[in-house]
């Protein structure tokens, strides 16, 4: 959530999504799992969290530089297709990212 706004994401295996968020705001995530435990891993940007399910886990994040950076599940006992869960994160100026909000509607 990032200025009050919701920006979902779903990733599966094969099937990378995309998540924007703007450099500088906070970014708040609401994690959750439907199966088993997984992982909210994206090295570049120095994150890592666990969701476990029934549950709610919570991160907050400030991305400080530009870019695209590649997120993981970082929990090898999810199961399997574990190799293959993972999404990409693009870290835009705040123009951008307003054009990318104005997009969704």
């Amino acid at each position: 959530m990032v200025d009050g706004k919701k920006t979902p994401l779903a990733s599966a295996p094969g099937d990378s999504g995309i998540l924007f968020i703007p450099e500088g705001k906070v970014v708040h995530f609401s994690l959750t799992s439907a199966d088993t435990t997984h992982g909210f891993w994206v090295p570049d940007l120095l994150i890592n969290s666990a969701m476990d399910p029934g549950t709610t886990g919570h991160l907050d994040l400030t991305a400080s530089k530009l870019g695209t950076f590649i997120g993981h599940c970082n929990v090898s006992s999810c199961g399997r297709g574990h190799a293959g869960m993972s999404f990409t994160v693009k870290v835009v100026n705040q123009d951008d990212y307003l054009k990318y909000l104005s997009s969704l509607k």
